[in-house]
């Protein structure tokens, strides 16, 4: 091994760093925000404070804890420590399965980085699936927290009729967020931590209803019942958008695969060429720039064909 190929792995193993890193500090500075939320709405009530959660504890915890929101949001279930090992084998796997074919450490590098994100590609597809679910499911769980309270019965009665009425995933979220208002957490900030964790409009609507209703007081069920309507409205209004633009999202899904596919081909049918390409200081420079471009094409037609209702 040169001294090239080691540089170019420790350049790897840096941007991996420097992107957990990244990751970290934004899941800490959501936290932070979160628990600013909470203790405002705990004011005056020494017990929940004893019982809410410290969000600025050991670095570990905090890493812990972003492992377990993430595979909570996909609805795996799965133990931190045992995530942890699964995207370290992944990563080992990739980087010996490309150096067995390959030969050369740049290909072992590429395939520890392909290797290490996989799990967290599939954790999002997951996530993104789920969250999909829920939002579809949410209109038809406001309803029922509606005519529960109809019948008489509080907010947090009303939310128990509906995680057992609900189908999943949505009836699972209200369960968890019943168990956190069971130890103390009030019934705003535990649904505010279910809408965090879900990143559902609807469901910070919902959470600030609660919160007027708590202020100003009142009937609360039409309240609810409004806004059972708007996320049934927005729902279908995002199936026809996503309808109206399956053309151009395809279009770009192709667009965005044909960079990678025509270098894999280029290295299967042309390997002495392409060694030869990588070797000199212009390709490997040409290579580079192409995958920063193609990286930035990709978050570029995802933010374009993102829907944001």
């Amino acid at each position: 091994m040169t001294v090239r190929d080691l540089m170019i792995i420790l350049t790897g193993l840096f941007l991996i760093l420097c992107i957990l890193v990244v990751m970290y500090l934004r899941r800490l500075r959501n936290e932070q925000s979160l628990q600013k939320r909470v203790a405002n709405s705990a004011i005056g009530s020494s017990e929940f404070i004893q019982v809410a959660p410290t969000f600025s504890e050991s670095h570990y915890s905090s890493v812990e804890r972003f492992f377990s929101n993430a595979l909570i949001r996909a609805g795996v279930e799965m133990s931190t420590p045992t995530w942890s090992m699964v995207v370290g084998l992944s990563a080992l796997l990739g980087s010996l399965g490309l150096f067995t074919v390959s030969s050369e450490p740049l290909f072992s590098l590429v395939g520890m980085v392909f290797g290490f994100f996989t799990p967290f590609g599939v954790l999002s597809i997951l996530a993104a699936r789920r969250r999909r679910l829920i939002q579809s499911q949410l209109p038809d769980a406001l309803f029922i927290i509606a005519r529960a309270l109809r019948t008489g019965v509080g907010i947090e009665r009303s939310m128990v009729h509906c995680a057992e009425q609900s189908a999943r995933p949505m009836a699972d979220e209200f369960r968890r967020t019943l168990r956190q208002v069971s130890l103390g957490l009030p019934i705003a900030s535990a649904v505010d931590g279910m809408a965090d964790r879900l990143a559902l409009e609807d469901l910070d609507i919902f959470v600030a209803t609660i919160r007027l209703n708590q202020l100003t007081g009142g009937s609360l069920a039409p309240m609810i019942d409004r806004v059972a309507k708007g996320a049934r409205d927005r729902n279908e209004f995002r199936v026809q958008v996503q309808t109206a633009t399956a053309l151009s999202r395809t279009t770009a899904g192709f667009i965005a695969m044909a960079h990678p596919v025509l270098i894999v081909t280029m290295f299967w049918l042309q390997p002495e060429m392409m060694s030869e390409f990588v070797k000199s200081s212009i390709g490997w420079s040409a290579l580079m720039l192409s995958i920063v471009l193609e990286i930035v094409g990709v978050l570029w037609l995802l933010a374009i064909l993102r829907i944001r209702l």
